[in-house]
């Protein structure tokens, strides 16, 4: 057994003390906190997360990133939901059906990965918005309430009532997690794909250089996590009885900070299936908990709690989530290395001349997306939407330049938007509860100046 030393250096070690540390003070000051109903009802609330983060973990491992699960997860869903209704397929063609569009999207992701040899954040962020617009235009954001019995249909496995008179109930989605886990802990410890995944990881051209296949793991890694994503879409249409398109859009950073605070790296090659559970563990009980508190603390106005969301709490949260440590370095050249002789920059020779040959051939895809939505989407090219870019390329353009100086470094800050939305609240309430009078060009000019030193001092704050 491990000494309490080497237990110290674990990030789970740290991880489990901080949960026992929530877990103590929020059952002090809400005594339902700990009751076993909650916390059945707690893991049923973040199967879905669990359930998508452990395809994003495999990912993490083999040294990439993958943003676009939740987006893949909506797509299969939603073309799931399309086939049992529209067609009435039965399960046994609907499941396998669900699940194979989003084991294809992995594919794409990986497929662009290896062949535009683009950096895995960048197109996974990229791939995640083209899957979710093309899914809101095909769809025009219109839910499927008509699900059949078989998939909408509570499935209880376990039920139980506790001495308090609390039901407890062990369903579907509490099972797919567990059963989710131990397959990806399997796959990870017990597997030579899983070794050979954790070696490309921890240095992706040493295990091209004795003879590791760097393609197929690729694929197999970003395969596997559409393949969670779907099955987290198809389970996510159980627990609420419909396919909403937009429904798991926006989980992104809470299940990267869930996988992050577990002790995945983001330079790959490491982490645990307990790190990521206890990370999962940590989020739900930070939203559990503060809806407890404020319940609480609003108990003479109930109507005000049924209304009350969580997400500016959680949104608050995962902007310390990231540790400093959870850095992102641009990897040498040779890590880049395939073995392929393909690449999208040989189609670029014209711009070349022009322009770098990585700059090239990300310049060939940002215009072939372009054309591509042209032909899609009527209109794509009109003045309004012209106009419309337009106005938005400066905000876009510095929120991107505020992310690629930490990336520079040799850092990653996922907190620009949270920290960009704190500023312009804070100086717009500044203004608005100010006379008119005041709003002189000067003062306004010494507002946004404080909200920039804000922003720098969010930012120095998060990074110690």
């Amino acid at each position: 057994m491990p000494d309490l030393a080497s237990l110290r250096n674990r990030p789970e070690f740290w991880l489990a003390a901080v949960i026992t540390v929530f877990v103590i003070v929020l059952s002090l000051a809400t005594p339902n906190f700990l009751s076993l109903s909650n916390f059945v009802d707690l893991t049923e609330s973040y199967a879905v997360q669990a359930i998508m983060a452990t395809g994003l973990f495999v990912v993490l491992i083999a040294g990439g990133i993958d943003i676009s699960f939740a987006a893949t997860a909506s797509v299969a869903q939603y073309a799931a939901a399309l086939l049992a209704t529209r067609f009435g397929l039965s399960p046994l063609l609907v499941i396998p059906a669900g699940l194979l569009v989003g084991t294809g999207l992995g594919f794409v992701n990986a497929t662009l990965i290896h062949y535009a040899r683009v950096n895995s954040i960048i197109i996974t962020i990229a791939t995640m918005n083209v899957y979710f617009a093309l899914l809101m235009y095909a769809t025009g954001g219109h839910s499927i309430y008509n699900l059949p019995e078989w998939w909408s249909e509570r499935i209880t496995f376990l039920q139980f009532e506790t001495a308090s008179g609390d039901l407890v109930r062990i369903t579907l989605p509490i099972v797919v997690m567990v059963a989710s886990l131990g397959l990806c802990w399997i796959l990870l410890n017990r597997s030579k794909t899983g070794r050979q995944l954790y070696a490309m990881g921890g240095n992706a051209e040493a295990a091209r250089r004795i003879g590791l296949n760097i393609s197929r793991l690729q694929f197999f890694a970003y395969g596997f996590a559409g393949f969670m994503a779907a099955l987290a879409g198809l389970v996510q249409a159980n627990r609420v009885g419909e396919a909403v398109p937009n429904a798991l859009y926006g989980t992104e950073l809470s299940v990267l900070s869930a996988a992050v605070l577990g002790g995945a790296s983001l330079l790959g090659g490491v982490g645990t299936i307990g790190g990521i559970t206890l990370g999962i563990l940590m989020l739900a009980i930070i939203q559990n908990g503060s809806i407890f508190l404020i319940s609480r603390l609003t108990a003479s106005r109930s109507s005000q709690v049924r209304s009350f969301s969580s997400r500016p709490v959680l949104r608050h949260y995962r902007c310390v989530a990231v540790p400093a440590h959870a850095s992102l370095r641009r990897p040498p050249m040779s890590e880049n290395l395939t073995g392929q002789s393909f690449s999208m920059n040989d189609l670029a020779g014209p711009l070349r001349r022009f322009l770098p040959a990585r700059v090239s051939g990300q310049a060939l895809a940002a215009l072939a997306l372009a054309l591509g939505f042209s032909l899609i989407v009527p209109g794509f090219f009109s003045l309004g939407s012209m106009r419309s870019m337009m106005f938005q390329l400066p905000q876009l353009g510095l929120l991107a330049l505020a992310m690629a100086i930490p990336m520079m470094s040799g850092g990653l800050n996922l907190a620009i938007i949270a920290i960009a939305n704190a500023c312009g609240i804070a100086m717009v309430t500044v203004l608005a509860h100010l006379p008119l009078a005041g709003h002189s060009t000067g003062f306004v000019t010494l507002c946004i100046i404080l909200a920039l030193m804000a922003g720098m001092v969010l930012g120095t704050a998060l990074e110690d």
